[in-house]
């Protein structure tokens, strides 16, 4: 039996995130061909992939280099064209995500597939190597729990419940793959298609307000 499993990829509020929920910022491309990937570009790519790698129950992890770096704008294309090439049935490519349907029985290959990809596939950092001030974490914070998860509950969904100002604080400062993201992970739960994830997000933006610290 099919099990729908919905790979979406989504834009992150801050630094530090894991990039298995990572998409288009809207920032302008780092000029990765002129100056090459920082330190700090390739520390994250580890810790994006040391997250990802937990998540996915990876004891041993293939090496994997980097083909090239890629910008936030093809993203999504890229890493859909990587699974394709991988032999996995990728549709409704959009800018915010793909859909991606497969056995029960393959879903642990689609995870070591996603993991390469993502490391063949890395987006630089940028600005986001910066760490996030406290303001900026309250301020996200506030959005998740007083805007966005009650919209998503007003359309239908239960994001699931929010964690303590403590704990949210802490896991966004350390960019752990747990940070709770009421909008991903409403996606993830109910396995929302592209086209659901595309009106979600016109009537419930994930993004702070443009006057957020």
């Amino acid at each position: 039996m099919l099990g729908a499993f919905v790979v979406v990829v989504l834009t992150l509020l801050g630094a530090g995130c894991s990039r298995a929920e990572q998409g288009s910022s809207g920032r302008p491309p780092t000029p990765q061909e002129s100056q090459g990937p920082s330190a700090a570009d390739h520390d994250a790519r580890d810790r994006q992939l040391a997250a990802m790698a937990k998540d996915f129950g990876l004891a041993s992890p293939p090496p994997t280099d980097v083909v090239r770096w890629v910008d936030d704008a093809e993203e999504t294309t890229v890493i859909a064209g990587c699974l394709t090439e991988a032999g996995f049935e990728v549709t409704n490519v959009t800018s915010l995500g793909y859909d991606l349907a497969v056995p029960e029985e393959q879903e642990s290959a689609l995870d070591l597939a996603l993991y390469v990809c993502t490391a063949q596939y890395p987006v630089p950092s940028g600005d986001a190597s910066a760490p996030p001030t406290e303001e900026h974490i309250r301020a996200v914070y506030d959005f998740y729990t007083k805007t966005l998860a009650p919209c998503l509950t007003n359309e239908g969904h239960e994001p699931p419940p929010a964690p303590s100002w403590e704990k949210f604080r802490a896991d966004y400062a350390d960019g752990t793959s747990t940070i709770w993201e009421p909008f991903a992970d409403v996606v993830r739960a109910d396995r929302l298609s592209a086209d659901e994830i595309t009106r979600l997000g016109q009537v419930c933006p994930e993004a702070l307000p443009a006057d957020a610290p």
